[in-house]
This record gives C-alpha cells, sequence and structure tokens, in this order.
C-alpha cells in the first residue's frame, strides 16, 4: 500500500475530528444577555420607573440609558436624595414630543437639570407598539448608580 502524504493525514485527523465534535449553540451577544436578565427581574426591581408592564420597563431603562449622560444635575443635591418624576410624550419615530414634571423634588434647580437633560437628548428609540408616554423617576441614587 502506498504510504499516505502529510497532506492527506491532516485531511484524515481534520475529518475525524469533525464527526467526534460536537456542534456548539451560538451565545447570546452581550445585549441579548443583557436583555434577558432585565426581562427576567423586570416585576420586581424597577426603580426608574412608575407603575409599568414589562415592555414600558424595558422601554423605561434605555430611555433613562439615553438621557443619563445628557444629565448634569446640581453638586448641592448630590447627597439630599432628591428624585422627580417626568412624564415623557414620545413620538412613533422616537423623537420626544414633550415632557412634565409629575412629580417636583422640591427644588427648582434639580428639576431643571432633568428637563435640560431631556431637552439635550431630543430622541430616544422607537417606543413599543401602543406605549406613547412615559414616567421615569430622576433619583440620584438610580440614575447615578
Amino acid at each position: 500500500p502506498k504510504e499516505k502524504t502529510a497532506q492527506e493525514l491532516i485531511n484524515e485527523a481534520l475529518a475525524d475530528a469533525k464527526k467526534q465534535a460536537k456542534p456548539t449553540k451560538p451565545q447570546p451577544s452581550a445585549l441579548e444577555r443583557e436583555l434577558a436578565a432585565l426581562s427576567k427581574n423586570a416585576p420586581t426591581a424597577q426603580p426608574n420607573v412608575v407603575g409599568a408592564a414589562t415592555a414600558e420597563i424595558l422601554y423605561a431603562q434605555s430611555v433613562v440609558g439615553l438621557v443619563r449622560p445628557n444629565w448634569r444635575y446640581p453638586v448641592a443635591a448630590a447627597n439630599l436624595g432628591l428624585a422627580a418624576v417626568v412624564r415623557i410624550r414620545v413620538a412613533r419615530d422616537g423623537t420626544i414630543i414633550d415632557h412634565q414634571i409629575m412629580t417636583s423634588s422640591g427644588r427648582p434647580d434639580y428639576d431643571a437639570s432633568v428637563v435640560r437633560a431631556l431637552n439635550e437628548t431630543e430622541k430616544l428609540a422607537p417606543p413599543p407598539a401602543g406605549l406613547s408616554s412615559i414616567e421615569i423617576n430622576f433619583s440620584l441614587q438610580d440614575l447615578t448608580g
């Protein structure tokens, strides 16, 4: 019998290895893992959302993520435990139509910092079907933690 070449041996070994290998499932991306974790925990631990269903909770968290970089709160307010609840009306394409402070923090400078952050954000991700407004609790503990 003819002796096999190095390339033939490599090809056979590779073919055997492929037969023995178990197929692997594709691993979820970091975003998919995070969304799954948020979805799993949604009903019980949502400090940034006032009275919302799961789709609203996930959307509210995305809103917080987009507004947070624009929020520059008063330094003097850092340790006061302030919070302001804001209703945000959103167009189907994610454009912020308007916003209104529903519950004031009691400090005009703090409330103004929330309004300024929303004005600077301007556009959000498109909201889930049937959702045109959402209430977000702008609390330093929640948004900076």
